[in-house]
């Protein structure tokens, strides 16, 4: 079966901030577990056994062009978030209707630092790294 997969289709949010607009032209998004889901244990006489890892926390990156807006509105969130003056956790959702990943979801999601910046000769971007309490991976 034909499939098509169009990078626009890509669906970001964050706190009510639309990171889909400004995508990076390279690798823009990257989801990882922190841990794996099981640990395996063998035993003396080749017996194996499975640990289920109940923690589901995991990191988004996002990497942005450096002239989108969402830059200044995520600098603003991970500054107010550091001041202690509120926490800024919501959930982050992604969408790719071309079936690649049906959607993630991910509650509890934070900024962890604010994006490096590097500017050089080339038009630059900005990777924004998110952890999250509980990640949710479908497709």
């Amino acid at each position: 079966m034909l499939t098509t997969y169009d990078p626009k289709e890509v669906k970001i949010a964050w706190n009510g901030i639309d990171l889909s607009d400004a995508f990076a032209p390279d690798t823009f998004i990257t989801i990882t577990r922190m841990e794996d889901g099981f640990a395996p244990t063998a035993g003396a006489s080749g017996t194996i056994a499975r640990t289920r890892n109940a923690n589901r926390m995991g990191q988004i990156d996002i990497t942005l062009m450096q002239n989108a807006a969402a830059n200044n509105l995520l600098a603003a969130a991970a500054l107010l978030d550091e001041s202690a003056l509120a926490e800024v956790l919501s959930v982050i959702t992604i969408t790719d209707p071309s079936g690649s990943v049906d959607f993630v979801i991910a509650t509890d999601a934070w900024i962890r630092k604010i994006a490096d910046v590097e500017l050089g000769a080339d038009y630059g971007t900005r990777t924004w790294n998110f952890d999250c309490a509980d990640l949710t991976i479908v497709g």
